[in-house]
């Protein structure tokens, strides 16, 4: 079964997959979601079923099943090692190149290890670019293609003669093994905080949706049909999906979390205000830290302001109320007393007539005396 979670944006499908979730599911998020995501989880359930849940990335997920079925572990090309190839690679094949036939020009392999990226990220192989060459009637188009299938396939091959293999190209390897083996077979699989997928990332996907008991997706979508052009892309994906499973004829179902009120966290001690301007939020902050130590056996050392919007208003404010502090954020060399000074000596010796600004900032600045005579 596919199950499509699909509501706005902070209308609580992470916490409706989280009452659905259980031990031995995989839950497959983005890479900076992962620590978050963690710690939402093990809050909902505690610390014997958390155990029991799988929590990964694309990267990660294809690690796993790398390595649980590759009979031989095959270590990674680094960066040089990969463009020594794709340079040897491309040299092997000027005979037979037709649209990049000055293939030794400097900086042609990085673009084509560039190029290759690509059809890895989207787990593309060499033999099906290949295919799509031979669908292509524009004959510039057609050779261009085919000259990339080669060189894609030339670096592969020469790759595989090393013991060598292109970390860019797991999740492809991940999704091959997966269909073979059969390693969704009877699992739940959820996936969390993604805008869109990779083409290798939508194949994992669609073995998942094949092999698994249930598949389930959180989109960011108004409705499922929605003609909101903020969600164009969501909307898209909603129907490549739907009709993947139409292919494979594997019920959808179409959910929103509409009636999901946000649970505080306990722990959570956040509190926001408004204040009018600077230094009134300056004189509260100081007021807030003066009870803190007062009554909440904090020392002064234990507290931190982050990203004042004014550190000197601020340790004014710290004065006033018998606090000491200091500021690690660079300030500005113009601000300094006496480069004011400076400034505004310029600005009174060449300002315009009738306009006696920098002379009054002048005589406020305090380093020249005035005469009562």
């Amino acid at each position: 079964m596919l199950r499509l979670i699909i509501s706005p944006p902070g209308t609580g499908k992470t916490a409706h997959i989280m009452r659905k979730i259980n031990s031995g599911a995989i839950l497959i998020v983005p890479e900076q979601n992962h620590f978050e995501t963690e710690r939402m989880i093990y809050r909902k359930l505690k610390a014997k079923a958390f155990a029991g849940v799988n929590i990964l990335s694309f990267t990660k997920l294809s690690e796993i099943i790398t390595a649980k079925f590759n009979a031989v572990s095959v270590p990674y090309a680094e960066d040089t090692m990969r463009e020594v190839t794709m340079m040897r690679a491309v040299r092997g094949l000027q005979e037979e190149l037709t649209f990049y036939r000055q293939s030794d020009k400097p900086g042609f392999a990085a673009r084509m290890l560039h190029s290759v990226g690509l059809f890895q990220r989207e787990a593309l192989s060499p033999q099906e670019l290949a295919e799509f060459a031979g669908s292509i009637t524009n004959p510039r188009l057609k050779a261009k293609i085919s000259d990339l299938a080669l060189i894609y396939e030339k670096y592969n091959g020469l790759l595989a003669s090393g013991k060598f293999m292109d970390k860019q190209d797991e999740i492809r390897t991940a999704a091959r093994l997966a269909r073979e083996h059969n390693y969704f077979a009877g699992k739940s699989i959820f996936a969390d905080g993604f805008d869109g997928f990779t083409g290798g990332q939508f194949k994992l996907l669609e073995i998942a949706l094949e092999q698994a008991s249930e598949l389930t997706i959180t989109l960011t979508a108004d409705k499922f049909d929605s003609t909101d052009s903020r969600y164009i892309t969501s909307v898209k994906l909603i129907n490549k999906l739907k009709e993947s499973a139409g292919k494979r004829r594997i019920e959808v179902t179409v959910e929103a979390p509409g009636d999901y009120v946000p649970e505080r966290d306990p722990s959570d001690k956040t509190e926001i205000y408004l204040l009018p301007d600077v230094y009134n939020e300056s004189s509260f902050v100081a007021a807030k830290i003066r009870e803190l130590i007062t009554t909440g056996n904090y020392s002064q050392s234990e507290i931190a302001v982050l990203n004042p919007p004014s550190p000197q208003v601020l340790l004014g404010a710290f004065e006033a109320y018998g606090l000491t502090g200091f500021s690690d954020i660079p300030e500005s060399i113009i601000e300094k007393p006496i480069i004011r000074f400076i400034i505004t000596v310029l600005d009174a010796a060449g300002g315009e007539p009738g306009k006696p600004d920098a002379v009054s900032e002048l005589i406020r600045s305090g380093f020249i005396r005035i005469s009562a005579a």
